[in-house]
C-alpha cells in the first residue's frame, strides 16, 4: 500500500509572559453587550493581563466591539466551532449534541494548554462571573497572598452568589458606574469558579480542576474573604437616568 502525506497543523503556544489571563467560556449567540462592557472593563483594571474569548456565534457589533480591544493586545479572540461532518452529518449521530454547554469543557482545556506557560494565574469562568479582589488591591496581590497562605494550593475556588443588575437597553445611555451602583447580591449561592496556578494542575474545567500535580490541592477561600458575584438577574430600562 502506497503512503500519502499529510500536512500536520501546529499551532504554537502563546508565550508573552502574564501575571493573570482569564479564560471564559464559548460566546454562543451572543448579543447582551450590556455584559461584556462590565466583563472587560472591570477585569482589566483589576489586572487580567489577557482575556480570552471563545466565540461560537456573536452580533457583529460585538464582535467589532471586541476586535478594538484585541487590536490594544488586551484580548484574545478564538474561533470554537461546532464539529464539521458535511454531507456525512445525515447518516450519523451529530457529535455536537453530546457535547455538553457546546464543549466548553473543550474551550476550557484548550485555553488552559495554549496559555498556561506563560501566565502565573489563570482565571476559568464564564463572562457573568466577577471577581472584586478584596485580599488585595487587584487580583495578582490577591492571589500571591492566598498562594503565600496555602504554599500547597494548585487553585482556589471562589463560591458564588447571585446578583440582580439594573443596565440601560440603549448605549447611549449605559453607565458601568450606574450598572455596578444598582447590584443587589442575593442569598443564592452557587458552585464556585476558579483560579489555577497552571504549573501546578493538568487540566481545567468551568467549575475546578480534575487533575493536578501529587501533593497539591484546591482550596476554597472562605466566603468572610471573598467570593464571586454572578451577574445572573438583569432589568433593562430605557434609560438609567430615570431609575
Amino acid at each position: 500500500m502506497k503512503s500519502v502525506s499529510v500536512n500536520v497543523p501546529i499551532r504554537k503556544a502563546y508565550e508573552n509572559k502574564h501575571d493573570v489571563i482569564s479564560c471564559f467560556s464559548p460566546l454562543f449567540y451572543n448579543e447582551r453587550w450590556q455584559l461584556i462592557i462590565p466583563t472587560l472593563e472591570i477585569y482589566r483594571q483589576y489586572g487580567v493581563n489577557l482575556q480570552v474569548f471563545y466565540i461560537q456565534s456573536i452580533r457583529k457589533e460585538i464582535y467589532n466591539f471586541l476586535k478594538v480591544y484585541k487590536n490594544a493586545n488586551l484580548i484574545e479572540i478564538e474561533p470554537w466551532i461546532s464539529i464539521n461532518l458535511g454531507s456525512e452529518h445525515q447518516k450519523l449521530k451529530d457529535p455536537n449534541s453530546e457535547l455538553e454547554w457546546r464543549n466548553q469543557a473543550g474551550a476550557h482545556t484548550d485555553c488552559f494548554l495554549k496559555y498556561r506557560e506563560a501566565a502565573e494565574f489563570i482565571i476559568v469562568a464564564d463572562i457573568d462571573d466577577i471577581l472584586f479582589p478584596r485580599i488585595g488591591k487587584n487580583y495578582i496581590q490577591e492571589f500571591r497572598s492566598l498562594a503565600l497562605q496555602y504554599p500547597f494550593a494548585a487553585g482556589f475556588t471562589y463560591n458564588r452568589y447571585n446578583t440582580e443588575v439594573v443596565a440601560s437597553k440603549s448605549p447611549m445611555d449605559f453607565s458601568l458606574y450606574k450598572l455596578i451602583d444598582s447590584a443587589r447580591i442575593a442569598n443564592e449561592w452557587e458552585d464556585g469558579k476558579s483560579v489555577i496556578r497552571p504549573s501546578r494542575v493538568q487540566t481545567a474545567w468551568i467549575h475546578w480542576p480534575s487533575i493536578y500535580e501529587s501533593g497539591y490541592h484546591i482550596v476554597t477561600v472562605p466566603e468572610k474573604r471573598n467570593f464571586m458575584v454572578h451577574l445572573r438577574n438583569w432589568t433593562m430600562v430605557k434609560s438609567l437616568y430615570f431609575v
